[in-house]
């Protein structure tokens, strides 16, 4: 079941929301809801020079016409192209109809059927790794983010599924199963999570089973995310399996110097190896954001990455 992925130099061995979850953009209007960023990066190492274009966008639709029948769309793209002579694109596509059941028999929630994420992405899963867009793409293959999302993102392999998502007061969840046709397997997977938060501590977990044809795999994640402005961080530990991903530990910290500069330091370690980093970042006027960092990695030496994007 191992995943045959595309490698960029610094590799270490190396997300449609659900309606539930998706906050908007200040210019997201009633009937659409959407968030996202784009971001120029750039990475100098002991190898050659790596500049990045990257970038998200989700969002929910409920027109008129089919939001009285609980109907909407959610959706969206995620992708990374590595600018140069040898470039590389990776696209992860993500579109599915949602049925909102409130007040039904069977409780407050969100359907979603079609090409929706793993839940896992969405209630489990920590920010970019030291701000290094590049860095945190590929850990998602190592089992920082879901096995459905890292094979989307990298291999284009749709996952076709159906999902339910609900909050119960400081309780959000989501259950999904997706359907994964690869080049050297078919595999289903079964994914849940959730998100507990109760005053400046959040507690999430989530757990992912993939069945394949002759084999099969569970990867499992726990971590607790802290915010005591200006102070916060957090603290996640992956189990993984040795043919998909590695059992790992991830923690960070950061700062508000002031409201618009915000300082961390974040580490990770695998069975194989670690990495480390400290970066700082700024916030412009309008959604845009300059970010400078310095990422120490056992296989390779300490990289510069230089940033510049715009949230929406």
């Amino acid at each position: 079941m191992k995943r045959t992925l595309k490698k960029t130099a610094i590799l270490m061995a190396t997300c449609a929301l659900p309606a539930v979850t998706l906050a908007g953009s200040p210019m997201s209007g009633p009937d659409l809801i959407y968030r996202g960023f784009v971001e120029l990066e750039h990475l100098n190492g002991d190898f050659d020079d790596e500049n990045v274009i990257a970038g998200q966008m989700f969002f929910n639709w409920a027109p008129a016409a089919i939001s009285s029948y609980g109907l909407g769309v959610t959706g969206g793209l995620e992708g990374i192209t590595l600018l140069g002579s040898s470039s590389d694109d990776y696209l992860a596509l993500w579109l599915a109809l949602t049925y909102t059941m409130a007040g039904s028999s069977y409780g407050d929630g969100v359907l979603s059927f079609g090409f929706p994420t793993s839940p896992i992405d969405d209630y489990a899963s920590t920010d970019t790794f030291n701000g290094t867009v590049l860095f945190d793409f590929e850990l998602s293959a190592l089992g920082k983010g879901s096995f459905v999302r890292s094979a989307n993102l990298f291999e284009s392999d749709r996952s076709l599924g159906v999902r339910y998502d609900a909050t119960s007061g400081p309780l959000s969840y989501g259950v999904a199963f997706h359907r994964v046709e690869t080049d050297f397997d078919d595999i289903n997977s079964y994914s849940a999570a959730a998100r507990y938060a109760t005053g400046a501590l959040t507690f999430a977990g989530g757990i992912e089973h993939l069945r394949g044809d002759s084999d099969t795999a569970t990867l499992a994640r726990a971590g607790v995310e802290a915010d005591y402005d200006p102070f916060g961080g957090h603290l996640y530990v992956y189990k993984g399996d040795s043919s998909v991903a590695p059992d790992g530990v991830e923690v960070s910290a950061y700062y508000k110097v002031m409201p618009n500069l915000k300082v961390s330091a974040t580490y990770i370690d695998y069975d194989f190896g670690d990495a480390r980093g400290i970066s700082a970042q700024y916030d412009l006027t309008n959604g845009g954001y300059v970010q400078g960092g310095l990422l120490d990695v056992d296989t390779s030496d300490t990289m510069i990455d230089l940033s510049v994007g715009y949230r929406f």
